[in-house]
C-alpha cells in the first residue's frame, strides 16, 4: 500500500511539473487592451452612451488623450466618467450627485 501511494505521489507530481514547465514555455497571451485612433467628439459621446450613461455635460479631452465629462448612470445619479485612449471607462461618484 506504502509503494502505491509513493508511486501516485511521483505520478502528480511529475504531471504537476510538465504542466508547470509547458505554462513557462507557452507564449504570454496578446494584450486585450489595444490603443485605439483618436476619437472624435461624438464618437466618444455614443460610446460612453453606449456603456449605459446619459445626460452627458462638460465632455472635454485631456492632455493624456483621455476623455471626462459629468453624466448621468443608470440609477439617475451625476457621475464623473473618463474614456481613457485603450477605451476603458472609470466612474467616480460627483460629490452631491444625487440629483441632475
Amino acid at each position: 500500500m506504502k509503494g502505491l501511494a509513493l508511486a501516485l505521489f511521483a505520478l502528480v507530481s511529475a504531471a504537476a511539473l510538465a504542466h508547470a514547465a509547458a505554462a513557462a514555455s507557452a507564449p504570454a497571451p496578446a494584450a486585450t487592451t489595444q490603443a485605439t485612433e483618436p476619437m472624435s467628439r461624438a464618437q466618444v459621446r455614443q460610446t460612453i452612451e453606449d456603456h449605459g450613461y446619459f445626460e452627458l455635460r462638460h465632455l472635454e479631452r485631456g492632455a493624456d488623450g483621455s476623455w471626462r465629462c459629468t453624466a448621468l448612470a443608470d440609477a439617475g445619479k451625476r457621475v464623473t466618467v473618463i474614456l481613457n485612449r485603450s477605451g476603458g471607462i472609470t466612474e467616480t461618484a460627483v460629490p452631491g450627485g444625487d440629483s441632475p
